[in-house]
């Protein structure tokens, strides 16, 4: 495995998904409902946009959305997830929502390096998606306001390191299973019918 797949898989949908879950969770148990709503919801949009925007690519070509081929939901994921959850921590020691700006873009630019490594996306495709995940990432953020400050990290941080432990190097299926309804015909055959209105 190289360097660029073992940073990569910490970013899969197998991974992110499940932590980010456990997340929901911890704050729903120590009472921050908010900081839950907030947490859940906004990956959940973060994800469908993802999904929204690689569907576009399919049907309409790279030639009709400005040469995007397959925007990365590793990408995206890290910067909303990762970026996000240690911008609630910045909040909670009194920092400000701003933070998750740069915070959000180091974690998109280092998953998106490591995709550009591994040659399964284009610049475009990482910078598009680093736009996603870091929008999300500070949505999150403002939307959930400052965590309580009897919000127990801990416990949540260490639930976190069980699930990422467990489970990197998971693959998830979700990009395999968009390539083969593209590779299906039927997106070939909606673009055409489109495009001849």
């Amino acid at each position: 495995m190289t360097i660029a797949a073992f940073v990569t898989d910490f970013a899969d949908q197998a991974v992110l998904i499940p932590s980010a879950i456990a997340i929901t969770v911890g704050f729903a148990a120590a009472g921050w409902h908010r900081g839950a709503l907030a947490w859940s919801g906004v990956l959940a949009c973060t994800w469908v946009s993802m999904l929204l925007l690689k569907l576009a690519c399919l049907l309409l070509g790279s030639h009709w959305v400005g040469g995007l081929h397959s925007p990365s939901g590793h990408t995206a994921g890290a910067a909303a997830a990762a970026g996000g959850f240690l911008g609630l921590i910045v909040r909670r020691r009194g920092g400000d929502w701003r933070w998750t700006i740069p915070i959000s873009a180091g974690f998109a630019t280092i998953i998106g390096l490591s995709r550009l490594a591994l040659h399964v996306h284009t610049r475009l495709d990482v910078l598009a998606a680093g736009v996603v995940g870091v929008a999300s990432a500070t949505i999150l953020v403002v939307l959930a306001g400052p965590p309580p400050p009897k919000l127990r990290l801990l416990p949540i941080i260490m639930a976190l390191a069980v699930v990422i432990l467990l489970l990197h190097g998971s693959q998830s299926t979700a990009e395999a299973a968009i390539k083969r309804i593209a590779a299906a015909g039927f997106w070939d055959d909606l673009r055409s019918g489109l495009l001849a209105r």
